[in-house]
């Protein structure tokens, strides 16, 4: 893993954006957040080296199925994760639509950094 890698956190919920954004940044993360897809989406315009994207799934202004969608029509690929409550058909409709991954909350701390450290094995060898 790259120490001081960009990962964007994207979640309605202040209280999972500040757990996250505490646990990542206390694992040697560079730690964006917003609370919308939108707001989200600037911060990749202002952010072009941010290549790890986590998402909720419900979201005010815009739900992390179009925010996934949106991410998908950039030209540089990020690696997108949804991490919610939900599970089973919305597994399938979230990686069918585009995420890269999918993590179900509560999430299990060593299990989460790990598949970050997938994320960042990954993203250098998609040109």
């Amino acid at each position: 893993m790259q120490i001081g890698m960009q990962v964007l956190i994207v979640d309605n919920s202040q209280t999972t954006l500040t757990a996250l954004r505490d646990f990542l940044t206390g694992s040697g993360f560079d730690v964006l957040s917003a609370k919308n897809g939108k707001d989200g989406l600037n911060l990749l315009d202002r952010n072009p080296t941010c290549r790890i994207v986590v998402s909720g799934w419900e979201m005010s202004e815009m739900s992390g199925i179009e925010f996934c969608k949106a991410v998908r029509e950039r030209k540089n690929y990020i690696y997108f994760i949804f991490l919610t409550a939900y599970s089973g058909t919305n597994v399938v409709q979230g990686l069918e639509i585009g995420a890269d991954d999918f993590i179900t909350k509560p999430y299990n701390p060593p299990e989460f950094l790990a598949r970050l450290h997938v994320a960042s094995r990954i993203i250098p060898l998609i040109k």
